[in-house]
């Protein structure tokens, strides 16, 4: 890039004297892609010996800036070479590069350039014109961002920004997309580096309120210039640093949690060992960019073949209620098992950002003493990328009692079930409400303090669903929130209907075959734990009668098989008995191997495993 077009673009105002200076020396190289997303060429717009660059498409035209003759030209730089002006190219028409007209620039370098979402407005900028008092104070003439209404074709009512000083330089305008801030580069003091990129909130008269350094990881000790914003309102800008491969690179940030972050280069072709800059993303994957790897700066189009691809993320700002404090709010992330595989605070602002590990479900938790936690579940399975979950964390009312509804063969939230808790100690029924859509529901205790006991029903009903009845017992250890669900997840799992006369609770539940050993009927642990499954099914749906009938395999003789299966079936009654259900709701017979339900019957060579398919047992509803 030449020096004296640097000049108008931020190259000597900010102390650069050649950025083509080959690779440039850097320990990190984590954000280079290992991928080319890119094919690359000349653009038409270049022209032959002449500085081309910075292309803005606006209502089916091209602007750009360029050193070409145009109208006769008067005013020269230093170096007896045309200032910049701005030219343009209407896409519809195919019409040749023309200049944009006297009305549109000025003696000096003009651009670059953008416009309003609707067209009526136009930033731009201009280097001052150098005469008393518009010089800054080391004799330096800048740059400033200038504005005008378009009407018809033509910029009328053109004033600068408050923004502009004599003493330093704003430019390179773009507009985000909702039209709300002004991101522009600039040399002001107070920055990182030599020239960083800024923003400002526009106003409703055109000009822009206090500006601010783009938040987040754009910005370094080195020169960052030309921002563009891409259609996820990305942030695409050139840069010194951040692991470039030669002078100007051209990196993108994403847009997360008001936030630019994951800096990462866009790579080879775009990039070289030159400067590359001014990346103007266009409509269907295709724009341009400016690069001087030819000797002079001309405009190449891109196409990107590759999209992007990024570890999933999940971020989000968290306000507390009325407290202007946001720090300090911790969010932990869980797998599906609740273990916590992650934890981060929201930072002043309350704004957080967490990676994610791809195609998984988790549970986010968000927690701050005196205030009302939050559990909200995550998805990354697909794309998965960009999650975010802003919300205001309420204040916390005392203990609360909290519980999560879901789908015994699903896993999936139950929205809508009537739930009523009913505190046995006084009577009275102080939660009464239908499930929120991630299946909650919540109320506070106001008088619970450390060391007192629980004692409640909790009455479950939905369409659909197997009505439930489930007295829990519990004792407060610590102020924190009694979370129903976790402290008793699978008793509190909902039954779809369906389970009529007939059916086999297995085939509802998850209970596996009963582990008895051999040829024996001896009620093991292992045995307990599955017909524990029973007994809390059968508690839950107390009106519900079973007959349990037990099935044995073809090995052996058919009278030592059914008496086998007579034992097995009286001894899983009799426990199921002793764990309170009454014996006028539950039944046992022994089949043997009557059912046999593959071929594996007398005389067949089967496998272990497939003898084991006809060892069962079900749990047939007789009384619902």
């Amino acid at each position: 890039m030449k020096a004296y077009i640097f000049n108008a673009v931020f190259c000597l105002m900010f102390g650069l004297t050649a950025l083509a200076q080959g690779p440039m020396n850097h320990s990190v190289n984590s954000n280079r892609p290992n991928k080319i997303h890119y094919t690359i060429k000349k653009s038409n717009l270049s022209s032959e010996n002449h500085t081309d660059f910075g292309v803005y498409p606006n209502n089916g035209k091209l602007y750009f800036l360029s050193d070409r003759k145009s109208w006769p030209v008067e005013w020269t730089d230093e170096e007896n070479q045309p200032f910049l002006d701005l030219f343009v190219m209407d896409v519809k028409t195919g019409k040749k590069v023309q200049f944009a007209g006297p009305k549109k620039n000025g003696r000096f370098n003009e651009g670059p350039i953008c416009f309003s979402k609707d067209g009526k407005r136009v930033y731009f900028t201009r280097d001052y014109d150098g005469k008393k008092g518009s010089v800054g104070s080391d004799g330096t003439i800048n740059l400033g961002i200038f504005t005008a209404k378009v009407k018809d074709d033509k910029w009328i009512e053109e004033k600068q920004l408050s923004i502009n000083n004599f003493d330093y330089s704003v430019g390179h305008p773009v507009l985000t997309n909702d039209g709300k801030f002004l991101i522009f580069s600039s040399n002001m003091p107070g920055g990182k580096g030599g020239s960083d990129i800024y923003r400002a909130p526009i106003m409703e008269n055109g000009d822009v309120g206090k500006p601010e350094p783009i938040p987040g990881e754009v910005n370094t000790a080195g020169h960052e210039l030309f921002p563009a914003v891409g259609s996820n309102d990305e942030l695409y800008f050139s840069s010194t640093s951040h692991e470039s491969m030669g002078g100007l690179d051209i990196f993108m940030a994403l847009y997360k949690g008001d936030t630019y972050t994951r800096v990462t280069s866009v790579g080879h072709p775009v990039n070289s060992e030159n400067d590359d800059f001014a990346y103007s993303p266009g409509a269907s994957s295709k724009g341009f960019f400016s690069t001087n790897r030819d000797g002079s700066d001309d405009i190449y189009s891109f196409d990107q073949v590759i999209p992007f691809r990024f570890t999933p993320m999940l971020s989000g700002n968290i306000a507390l209620e009325d407290v202007d404090d946001k720090a300090g709010i911790l969010v932990e992330v869980m797998d599906e098992n609740k273990n916590v595989i992650s934890t981060q605070l929201t930072d002043e602002k309350g704004n957080y950002s967490l990676d994610l590990e791809e195609e998984k479900q988790f549970m986010v938790r968000y927690s701050k003493e005196g205030y009302d936690a939050e559990v909200i579940k995550v998805s990354t399975k697909g794309d998965g990328f960009g999650l975010k979950n802003d919300f205001v964390m309420k204040k916390d009312n005392g203990i609360e009692v909290t519980l999560q509804l879901f789908a015994a063969k699903t896993g999936l939230a139950v929205e809508g079930a009537l739930v009523s808790i009913i505190d046995n100690q006084t009577n009275r029924t102080f939660l009464r409400e239908l499930s929120d859509p991630e299946g909650f529901v919540s109320e506070p205790m106001l008088d619970l303090k450390e060391g007192d006991s629980l004692d409640l029903t909790i009455k479950i009903a939905k369409e659909g669903y197997l009505t439930k009845e489930v007295r829990f017992t519990h004792t407060v250890t610590s102020m924190q929130d009694v979370m129903l669900h976790e402290l008793y997840g699978n008793a509190l799992k909902m039954n779809r209907v369906g389970i009529g006369l007939g059916v086999d609770i297995s085939s509802v539940i998850d209970v596996e075959p009963l582990p008895f050993k051999d040829k024996g009927a001896d009620i093991k642990y292992e045995v307990m734990v599955e017909l524990d499954k029973i007994v809390a099914f059968m508690n839950e749906n107390p009106t519900i009668h079973i007959r349990l009938r037990s099935h044995t395999d073809s090995r052996g003789s058919s009278r030592e098989n059914l008496d086998l299966s007579s034992r097995r079936a009286k001894a899983a009654v009799e426990y199921i008995v002793s764990q309170g259900i009454g014996s006028s709701r539950i039944s046992g017979i022994g089949v043997g191997e009557k059912e046999i339900i593959n071929q594996c019957r007398d005389g067949v060579d089967c496998t272990e495993g497939e003898h084991q398919e006809n060892v069962r047992t079900e749990y047939i509803i007789t009384k619902n």
